[in-house]
């Protein structure tokens, strides 16, 4: 069987200033011959989220190559391919997003239209949200993904989306 994302997920941080609860849970399973990577994050924010906190994200091959994301917060919620892979959870997320606790569950890793050229192989994704000024850490994960061919593929065949 093909194997296109698996690995684990873990929490790396809570800055319990901002965040009262942190969760995630991720496993890999199956899906139509194919292993697939979801998570399932649950978190309580006790201040509001907005353009005043920063979404980023680092892969790094085992050959030490990098591609980093990085957005203020409701600018990255408002990226098509963003909101299409929280309404795969059921989430429709306003921003500012107001203190309260929230489910993000079944998640796939990676999100299937996200604009990421990667070429096949395996990598760690350090993902973080920071405040946007001061840059202090808000909240933490970090995942193992595997990238095989046929995901390569998939996003070379893939329609550009002004939205991204």
């Amino acid at each position: 069987m093909e194997s296109q994302s698996y690995g684990v997920g873990k929490l790396a941080f809570c800055n319990k200033k901002y965040f009262s609860y942190c969760d995630v849970v991720t496993t890999p399973r199956f899906v139509d011959g194919v292993e697939r990577l979801f998570t399932n994050h649950t978190v309580t924010n006790i201040v509001t989220l907005g353009n005043n906190f920063t979404m980023a994200g680092v892969f790094v091959s085992q050959k030490g190559v990098q591609y980093k994301l990085e957005h203020r917060l409701c600018d990255y919620l408002k990226r098509n391919w963003m909101k299409t892979y929280l309404k795969a959870a059921g989430l429709k997320l306003p921003c500012p997003v107001p203190p309260g606790t929230y489910h993000f569950n079944d998640l796939e890793l990676p999100p299937s239209d996200a604009p990421l050229a990667m070429l096949p192989g395996t990598y760690l994704f350090e993902g973080e949200m920071y405040t946007t000024v001061s840059k202090e850490r808000a909240v933490g994960v970090h995942y193992t993904i595997h990238f095989s061919d046929s995901f390569k593929r998939k996003k070379k065949n893939m329609k550009k989306n002004k939205g991204e």
